[in-house]
């Protein structure tokens, strides 16, 4: 993860697949807070988190394509020496 980023993976989740979860990763400044929002493809808030960077500025946030519907979503991440976005899909359940 380079300085200041954020990283998704998977970025393609099957809920049908377990785990069926997505990590979200960042790197920023030690301690710092992360404000975590998700989109959705037509701009609405789905989640939202505050994630604390551990004392060597890495942090993880989880989301479980289970509470989520099927289709594309956009991570935003900013604060605590993070900016980034990510996108990625929840493809439909079987």
């Amino acid at each position: 993860i380079p300085a200041g980023g954020m990283l998704a993976a998977p970025n393609k989740l099957d809920p049908a697949v377990a785990p069926a979860k997505i990590g979200l990763f960042f790197r920023g400044d030690p301690g710092g807070q992360v404000s975590l929002k998700i989109f959705d493809a037509a701009g609405e808030t789905v989640k939202e988190f505050t994630v604390t960077l551990g004392a060597n500025g890495l942090g993880s946030q989880e989301i479980d394509g289970q509470d989520i519907r099927p289709g594309v979503y956009w991570a935003y991440a900013s604060g605590g020496g993070v900016k980034g976005k990510n996108g990625f899909v929840v493809k439909p359940r079987k």
